[in-house]
């Protein structure tokens, strides 16, 4: 009777203790189930998402006047042009540019055409020594200083060279005063101009007064 008894009591208490752990791990397996499914769900999702312009409507991947038709939405004019590609507007910024230079050695030209000053002397002999026949040089050389400065605002009326600052085997220097006119307003300026012997050209740069 005893063992029969104390039988019954294990067998409760088996029970009661799987009652236990069950209830302990059944949050684990429905947690562990519930992560199976939601991930079946997922793969199910984007297996369907590829698969859906094969089987789906697929007039919304259509672009262009087809799908403007379709939605009866007008077609803009942007839409219509060409893309431009890296070549074609290097192209057309070279042929800005080419043109802009094309406009600017027009107008030089015409300047230096019109660049035609008197010249005189505060020391004599300093004309002969300075310009020596070489008008076209200096002119052109002056024209080309002050266009890059003013463009064609002032005509040039007079040149004095003013007197000798240095003098070396390639070069001479003079400090030098334009004379210019913007309307009936007349204006000077102070320079110092080099003549450089080897090359045969002329440099023009600002005074500074001491």
């Amino acid at each position: 009777m005893r063992k029969q008894r104390r039988k019954q009591i294990l067998c409760f208490i088996t029970v009661i203790l799987l009652i236990i752990l069950v209830s302990m791990l059944l949050p684990y397996g429905i947690r562990a189930v519930s992560n199976i499914f939601m991930d079946y769900i997922a793969k199910e999702a984007e297996t369907e998402t590829v698969r859906e312009p094969e089987t789906g409507n697929t007039s919304v991947l259509v672009s262009g006047s087809e799908n403007a038709k379709g939605n009866n939405a007008p077609v803009t004019e942007l839409e219509n042009l060409p893309a431009e590609t890296d070549a074609e507007i290097l192209s057309k910024e070279a042929d800005t540019r080419s043109q802009e230079k094309a406009e600017y050695d027009a107008g030089l030209k015409q300047y230096r055409d019109s660049v035609d000053p008197e010249y005189m002397e505060t020391y004599a002999g300093s004309i002969e020594d300075f310009i020596n026949g070489r008008q076209k040089q200096f002119g052109d050389a002056l024209a080309d200083y002050l266009y890059g400065l003013y463009d064609d605002s002032y005509t040039v009326d007079r040149v004095n060279i003013i007197e000798k600052v240095r003098e070396d085997a390639s070069e001479l220097s003079y400090q030098i005063e334009v004379f210019v006119t913007s309307g009936a307003q007349e204006y000077s300026e102070q320079f110092i101009c080099s003549y450089n012997k080897n090359w045969d050209f002329y440099s023009f740069y600002n005074y500074q007064q001491p």
